[in-house]
């Protein structure tokens, strides 16, 4: 299936507005409990657990939680943790606006790095499809 234009600036435009929208629920939300971990904490486990009962009642498939895979990705669950505690932080101390200013310009950073570390190319709509 190849992804047309609309649909593409759809996609970007959906993720631009729930990206938005959940900084500043976030923001309220950890201005009313201060407590960011405990905030994370219910964040995370609000989605496993409705991940885990969407696999039960067999509306997604889910695979089953291995060790194996556990160990697999224990590196890359730490770091997204890392990451969203980061992400409170900022919150708790600076204004909405600031955040999204450094969490854009940290894709830059990163494409930056893709491009000049990686010698990867630039991606062209054909790629995107």
């Amino acid at each position: 299936m190849s992804a047309t234009i609309g649909y593409v600036g759809f996609l970007i435009v959906s993720h631009m507005t729930v990206s938005s929208t959940m900084l500043v629920l976030n923001k309220a939300v950890l201005a009313a409990i201060p407590l960011p971990t405990i905030v994370l904490l219910c964040q995370v486990g609000s989605s496993a657990l409705i991940l885990w009962l969407l696999g039960k009642f067999k509306v997604l498939q889910v695979d089953p939680l291995e060790w194996k895979t556990m160990q697999t990705f224990s590196l890359n669950a730490v770091a997204f943790m890392l990451l969203l505690f980061t992400n409170a932080k900022a919150l708790e101390s600076a204004n909405v606006e600031s955040v999204v200013v450094f969490r854009t310009m940290s894709i830059f950073v990163t494409a930056y790095g893709d491009f000049r570390v990686l010698k990867s190319k630039a991606l062209d709509m054909p790629s995107l499809a």
